[in-house]
């Protein structure tokens, strides 16, 4: 159906590095052979991974913990904002969803 193809694209206005695809029940299944998509050149990510790399107080020397980090969008986005000697540890308990990360 076409309401659930992606019709607009406009920039998030709290996080400049993310889009918001309309309508919002978009299937993702209709751009995933994207070619920027296949190139890596962008991920889907759900709100509720987006938010909390945002909140956290990036300094150096930190060790960071991903507890639920499959399928690896929060973590990259917290290693990119991470500074000098600081650790990021990821875990994800569902073998499923592990294995999405590898």
């Amino acid at each position: 159906s076409s309401r659930t193809r992606p019709t607009r694209l406009e920039r998030c206005p709290w996080n400049e590095d993310a889009y918001i695809i309309s309508p919002p029940n978009v299937q993702v299944k209709h751009l995933i052979d994207l070619s920027p998509h296949k190139q890596g050149l962008f991920h889907f990510q759900s709100w509720s991974s987006i938010i909390p790399p945002l909140c956290i107080e990036y300094g150096r020397g930190q060790n960071l913990l991903d507890m639920c980090a499959a399928p690896g969008g929060k973590a990259s986005m917290i290693a990119e904002k991470m500074e000098g000697d600081s650790r990021l540890v990821v875990n994800e308990k569902d073998r499923k969803r592990y294995e999405k990360m590898s």
